[in-house]
């Protein structure tokens, strides 16, 4: 069996090692392929994979900017995903609309802005129309021949619900070539706070029982496509030995092994706010505190990998005993390095990260704090709700600093009452199988009985989907061109054609100016042309006057 894995970028494969290499073992082959490229350490990933087998193989799939109607479907779905999250269900998550805001086409945001988010009738019809749009869309080219090109057996998407990115379209183009099909979620937020699942394949495989829910209620697939096999990305960290004592691992990373670790894990929360800045004041705080078993405890903090570039300038150095430390586990090195900060850690601390759920699996209490300036980042999105709900949440979370730091010197004198929760929590939303079932078998069974099933039939276009092509590709020519561009451009392009209307003027001014420095420089060479030539006659004329007069004292002189 051949398997063409698609992701967004080779460092999603991360949550995907243990499967590739448990495919390959059972003598599989896979290529995994990538949408754009990262700095995350995901090319040193696969290259690190495909050198301990020969079946697996990677690359980059095909672009499709060069593919007329791109750029309108991208619009199209993010409008119609943004008109979606108006729905009362997606009223209180206020985050994922304004994530699209700024990838909509400006008609359509002039529109909800204009009544439409409060018109449950106007947003249904809209979104219908917005939907039929999209659908009319036409399999792209560059994915239908690679898929050729690869020849796979199972074809399976990662990052299927991206906005950006042409998942979608190699899952058209893979059903409309009969390829069997599967799509993996990558990641715990990415059905509830991500792009649509517009199109159902053979089996979407999920990690747990909410996802399920969110997969039915929420994409419209039928539950006898869903295969629940929990979170495969977790199971490295099962069962797990640390690679260092506690005494090493201090000193490696520079804190004292005499006092207890409080881990600090940062999140990816963007654009805004800089979680650097509430880093420093949690320090500054914790060193006020009057338990000394907090004030003088190490502090680790785990930059996130897409947000190092707050910190570069930052140093903990004056605080004491406080460290920033860490790497993107996706080398072994680094992933025995996140491992051993989690193990020999007393508590993890954070906003809203994966992290937590690695920290339940070690075995360590989590707490957060659900402070004004991040509610849009926590109870602003669903996913964060579920570490707050399922089997009577994960966190333990506080609404001040104050209150935050007395759970934190509780939790420093006893941490066993967490065991019971994070393992409640852990059996429910990581391993819902049991916590000693592997996630990673039950997903390559399920890839196998994938590949198993009867050829799909491929998907053929009706007759009028095919008629009306024509006119697609001249409204998504004229969407970038011509008259529909303004109601069709999204923010990115607006600022970019107003940037090129200045530069435009300023270049016309700046010509304007030089055009006239110019004209005055040739009115200046000409008026001075005119000087001399002026000088010239009047100095001929002295010279003739001079002339005259002499000849006339001559005559004078001569006739006395």
């Amino acid at each position: 069996m051949k398997v063409l894995f698609l992701a967004a970028h080779y460092a999603y494969y991360r949550n995907f090692e243990s499967v590739v290499l448990a495919l390959v073992a059972r003598g599989h082959s896979v290529h995994l392929a990538a949408d754009e490229r990262e700095s995350l350490g995901g090319k040193a990933l696969v290259e690190r994979l495909a050198a301990q087998s020969s079946l697996i193989t990677f690359g980059f799939a095909p672009s499709l900017d060069d593919e007329p109607w791109f750029k309108l479907a991208r619009k199209l779905r993010s409008a119609s995903d943004y008109v979606r999250f108006h729905e009362a269900v997606f009223a209180p998550f206020e985050k994922s609309r304004l994530t699209l805001r700024e990838r909509i086409p400006r008609g359509v945001l002039r529109l909800m802005d204009g009544g439409l988010d409060r018109s449950r009738a106007g947003q249904r019809a809209l979104s219908a129309i917005l939907r039929a749009s999209e659908d009319l869309m036409p399999v792209s080219d560059a994915s239908r021949a690679f898929i050729e090109e690869q020849n796979p057996d199972v074809v399976l998407v990662a990052s299927v619900t991206a906005w950006r990115l042409p998942q979608i379209d190699h899952l058209r183009a893979a059903r409309a070539l009969g390829r069997r099909s599967g799509v993996c979620v990558f990641s715990w937020d990415h059905l509830s706070s991500k792009a649509l699942l517009r199109d159902v394949p053979e089996r979407v495989l999920l990690w747990n029982d909410t996802q399920k829910q969110e997969a039915i209620e929420w994409h419209g697939v039928p539950s006898d496509r869903i295969v629940v096999t929990g979170a495969q990305c977790y199971d490295q960290w099962f069962d797990r030995s640390p690679s260092r004592d506690r005494v090493t691992f201090c000193q490696a990373v520079g804190l004292s092994s005499e006092h207890p670790i409080l881990l600090y894990v940062c999140s990816v929360m963007t654009p805004n706010p800089t979680e650097s800045t509430f880093v420093l004041k949690w320090i500054e705080e914790i060193r006020k505190s009057p338990d000394p078993r907090l004030r003088t405890a190490g502090i680790l903090v785990r930059p996130h990998p897409e947000r190092m570039e707050e910190w570069k300038d930052i140093s903990l150095e004056r605080f004491g005993n406080a460290v920033l430390y860490g790497r993107n586990p996706v080398s072994p090195d680094a992933q025995a390095d996140y491992f051993d900060s989690l193990y020999h850690s007393h508590a993890v601390v954070g906003l809203v990260t994966s992290a937590f759920l690695e920290a339940a699996i070690v075995g360590r209490p989590v707490l957060t704090l659900l402070l004004p300036e991040f509610e849009m980042y926590q109870e602003g999105v669903q996913h964060f709700r579920y570490l707050m709900q399922v089997e009577g949440g994960l966190l333990r979370a506080t609404r001040s600093l104050p209150e935050h730091l007395a759970e934190l010197s509780s939790t420093l004198a006893s941490s066993a009452e967490r065991d019971e929760r994070n393992r409640r929590f852990v059996k429910a939303f990581v391993r819902p199988h049991g916590l000693d079932v592997r996630a990673t078998p039950a997903f390559v069974a399920a890839v196998e009985a994938i590949a198993a099933n009867p050829a799909q039939p491929a998907d053929v276009p009706s007759g009028w989907h095919t008629a009306l092509q024509p006119l697609v590709r001249a409204v998504a020519q004229s969407s970038e061109t011509g008259w529909l561009r303004p109601a069709l451009r999204d923010t990115p392009e607006m600022i970019n054609d107003r940037a090129k209307l200045r530069k435009a003027a300023h270049k016309q001014a700046a010509s304007a100016e030089r055009d006239q420095r110019v004209a005055d420089k040739r009115q200046f060479l000409a008026s001075r042309r005119r000087e001399r030539q002026r000088e010239q006659w009047m100095g001929v004329r002295r010279k003739h006057l001079a002339r005259i007069k002499g000849r006339l004292k001559a005559l004078i002189g001569s006739s006395s």
